[in-house]
C-alpha cells in the first residue's frame, strides 16, 4: 500500500472530493485500462476541510493505493500534474509520499557508488 498526504487550498464552493475523483480518475485512464470508478472514490481519504473564507477551503487528504506495480509512479505522477493544472486548487502541499522511497534509495545507492569512486581517485 503506497500513502501520498496532500494539503490543498480549493478556490471555489464545490464538492472538492468529488473533483479529486475526476482528477485520480484521469491519472488511472492514462496508465490502466481497466479500473473501476467506484473503487476510485475509495483511494481518496479527505483527513480534514477548514473553510478559510467565503470561497476557499484549507483540505488535508491522503492518496491512498494498493500496490499495482512500476505504474503506480506514473498515477502518482500524473495525479499530482493534474492536481497543479486544476483552476480551482491555488496551492498544492505534498507532505509525505511512500513512492519516492524506492526511487530515492536508488539515487541513493548511485550516489555512494560515486562517492567511493572519488575517494580512491583523490587518495
Amino acid at each position: 500500500m503506497v500513502v501520498v498526504s496532500y494539503q490543498i487550498i480549493f478556490t471555489e464552493d464545490k464538492d472538492v472530493k468529488k473533483e479529486l475523483v475526476e482528477l485520480l480518475k484521469k491519472s488511472f485512464a492514462d496508465n490502466y485500462d481497466d479500473f473501476s470508478d467506484e473503487d476510485l472514490e475509495n483511494l481518496i481519504e479527505i483527513k480534514y476541510a477548514k473553510r478559510i473564507d467565503e470561497y476557499k477551503q484549507i483540505i488535508g487528504f491522503d492518496l491512498i493505493i494498493d500496490e499495482i506495480g512500476t505504474e503506480i509512479n506514473f498515477v502518482i505522477s500524473n495525479f499530482n500534474d493534474y492536481l497543479s493544472d486544476h483552476e480551482d486548487i491555488s496551492l498544492i502541499v505534498k507532505f509525505y509520499d511512500e513512492s519516492l522511497f524506492s526511487n530515492l534509495s536508488k539515487i541513493y545507492e548511485e550516489i555512494f557508488g560515486i562517492e567511493m569512486r572519488l575517494r580512491e581517485a583523490v587518495t
